[in-house]
């Protein structure tokens, strides 16, 4: 009798689960996905039959939402895995099951599971194609060749099959012939196909069969004359084939091409000197000035050609011969201010700021420059250079309120003003502009060293500058300017050891390298405070080799103490 009472609740509860299932449903459709997970879970619970469907989408949401809990991924992954047993036909289920696996490595339990999935939907590639990878994946080439073999049949030659077909060939059977024969297959299939060419010349080139790679590149070519990226790809395969002076032969072709624009063949001139992978070990920098003179000889009036010679003369630090080919360039495109401010910094570099201070004020005067904020950023470094402080300042504060700035390159203007005003005005003025400039750009390091630094030599509030470089340290920028400042102004707190520290610190990361004259003298003070004399002589004495002019080293050497 205790039956008949039980089956009609049983029955209810289904029912009821039923209901609050479709609604979940009917929510998840409006988008409210809280609401329908929480129907699921309700539905789930008047009816936890593991091979329901209400089962399979609770175990799904579960994992959709557990984010890093392991255990509820574990178990809604054990539930779906149980409902996939239950329900060996859902193919939908097992893939997905498949995918969560093979996702986690455990390709074991992936595979039965894509295998089915295929035999069960024949006419669908992409799961023949999960399958056969995980075959790859075991090392059973030959198993995954017969499934690549059952879509070719149905498909047809396909280039990205043949691609992962001779792959397979090369790199698990070592059989180069037969990986050749499925290339040249493809392209007998698909004659005028430019993949089918590409894929043609990478396996020719892979091979070792260099004429017949630089033959389909020239009928690519010859296919498509007018493609830009073809061209490049050509080139490339000149330069792995036969090196340099065929790439470059390869280029010339292209720029002497009627199909591609000049913008196209810039952008091949582009490509030759900074986008081809070339063998570090290669001398190739005469090729690429041989290929930007050719360039030029066509193109005269365009710049191109000017600014990648510039570049490789900066990489040779030939600062001269950067600054003429950038004074060239500007002189065909006097607005355009990047190469203008480009042209002041190699002039600066080359120890001709005064030179670059009468091309950035020229620029200024010209209409239409272009770039107005880079070139009065190099200008204003140009006057730093030779000491001009009230100039540097006055070029940069016409942007300060630029509504086009963003906050970051803002505080590097007003953080520069500051490093400039610093030697003539007050200091309690300087570190407003240096408070601005790190409230616009919190993470401004910088600004926060110079700020820092300020008030360690001119005055302030020690505590605010040890707070600040502090914070530069603290966020791993240790570097020798900054624990420099580090030190000096615990000097200046009188916490000598902690100096110590940090200026050892900074000599050990310039141990091959020669410290400036003033980070000498600041090592001599602390050293000479803490109670080490002899070894503060030694920091003076090197500093005074590195600068003999200076009258403070020149002092202290002297009397062998700080001065009073």
């Amino acid at each position: 009798m205790l039956l008949l009472g039980v089956m009609p609740a049983i029955a209810d509860n289904e029912a009821k689960s039923d209901y609050y299932f479709m609604e979940a449903m009917r929510q998840r459709s409006l988008g409210n996905d809280a609401d329908a997970e929480s129907l699921m879970e309700r539905a789930f619970e008047l009816n936890p039959d593991p091979a329901s469907e209400i089962a399979k989408s609770v175990a799904f949401a579960r994992i959709a939402t557990a984010g890093n809990d392991t255990a509820t991924f574990i178990d809604a992954l054990s539930r779906i895995d149980r409902y996939v047993e239950l329900n060996p036909n859902d193919s939908y289920a097992a893939v997905s099951l498949a995918d969560y696996y093979a996702r986690a490595g455990l390709i074991e339990r992936a595979l039965p599971l894509y295998a089915r999935a295929d035999s069960l939907n024949p006419t669908q590639p992409t799961l023949a194609l999960r399958h056969a990878r995980l075959l790859e994946m075991m090392r059973r080439p030959d198993d995954a060749l017969e499934v690549y073999r059952r879509v070719e049949m149905r498909e047809g030659k396909r280039t990205q099959l043949t691609y992962v077909i001779s792959n397979l060939l090369l790199n698990q059977k070592n059989d180069t012939i037969g990986a050749l024969a499925e290339v040249e297959a493809l392209t007998s299939a698909l004659p005028g196909d430019i993949e089918a060419l590409t894929l043609a010349i990478s396996a020719n080139t892979a091979t070792n069969r260099p004429d017949e790679a630089m033959r389909l590149a020239a009928r690519a070519i010859q296919l498509e004359p007018d493609n830009e990226p073809l061209h490049e790809f050509c080139i490339q395969t000149a330069y792995d084939l036969k090196g340099a002076d065929a790439a470059f032969d390869a280029f010339a072709g292209s720029l002497a091409s009627d199909d591609l624009p000049e913008q196209d063949k810039s952008a091949l001139l582009g490509f030759f000197v900074n986008g081809m992978k070339v063998n570090p070990t290669d001398e190739i920098t005469p090729v690429y000035y041989k290929a930007t003179e050719l360039f030029e000889q066509k193109f005269p009036e365009n710049t191109s050609g000017m600014i990648l010679r510039a570049r490789l003369a900066l990489l040779e630090r030939d600062f001269e011969r950067a600054a003429t080919e950038l004074a060239h360039a500007s002189a065909l495109e006097p607005t355009v201010g990047i190469l203008r401010s480009e042209q002041i910094r190699m002039l600066v570099l080359d120890n001709r700021p005064e030179q670059g201070i009468a091309i950035g004020e020229d620029a200024l005067r010209t209409e239409g420059l272009t770039d107005i904020t880079e070139v009065r950023l190099m200008l204003a470094g140009a006057y730093m250079n030779i000491k001009n402080y009230r100039a540097a300042a006055e070029t940069l504060r016409p942007l300060i309120d630029d509504p086009d700035l963003d906050d970051e390159t803002r505080a590097e203007i007003i953080s520069t003003i500051a490093d400039a005003e610093q030697f003539y005005r007050p200091a309690e003025e300087v570190a407003a502009l240096y408070e601005r400039a790190i409230a616009l750009f919190p993470s401004y390091n910088l600004a926060k060293n110079n700020y820092a630094y300020m008030i360690a030599e001119k005055g302030g509030d020690l505590n605010r500058a040890e707070e600040l470089i502090t914070a530069v340290l603290n966020a791993g920028e240790r570097r020798p300017i900054y624990l420099d400042t580090a030190a000096w102004v615990a000097y200046r707190l009188g916490k000598y050891g902690p100096a110590i520290g940090y200026m050892d610190e900074a000599l050990a990361l310039l141990r091959n390298e020669d410290p400036e004259a003033e980070f000498m003298l600041h090592a001599g003070d602390i050293y000479y405070r803490a109670g080490m004399s002899e070894k503060a002589l030694e920091f003076w004495q090197k500093g005074l080799e590195t600068d003999p002019e200076s009258k403070d080293l020149r002092l202290r050497v002297e009397l062998k103490r700080i001065p009073e």
